[in-house]
């Protein structure tokens, strides 16, 4: 099975309790060549996009696949094209009969934002 994920997120929080209230809002689609924030990747999270300028490296030449074929994306093959990107997780070979079994990946924040008034996510999830 290949999975791509694409991630938004927006984060709302208060800067001082009793004080006029902000917004934070980190938006990030990840369907790019790179993103702007930082992002840790781990294992096998890559851009389908990307051209690894940026803190979550892009899937074609990530070591984590060393050997695998790289399947899918918008047009069967990678790369994509920017702005038609996502954020993969796992690759899902069918040519080594894994289809993303024992696979793993995934993004976290590297960056900090107040919580005090709680977090809001949203993502959208393809998978195929």
């Amino acid at each position: 099975m290949k999975t791509i994920q694409r991630v938004g997120l927006l984060a709302t929080a208060a800067l001082l309790p009793g004080v006029a209230r902000a917004q934070l809002v980190i938006s990030d689609t990840l369907t790019g060549a790179s993103s702007s924030y930082k992002w840790q990747a781990l294992n096998g999270a890559c851009l389908t996009a990307g051209n690894g300028t940026g803190t979550i490296p892009a899937c074609s030449g990530l070591s984590y696949y060393s050997g695998k074929t790289l399947v899918g994306g918008v047009t069967g093959t990678l790369p994509d094209a920017v702005g038609s990107g996502a954020l993969r997780l796992t690759n899902g070979d069918t040519t080594t009969g894994s289809n993303g079994n024992n696979q793993t990946g995934a993004v976290v924040s590297n960056f900090t934002f107040p919580t005090n008034q709680g977090i809001q996510v949203t993502f959208t999830t393809v998978t195929y």
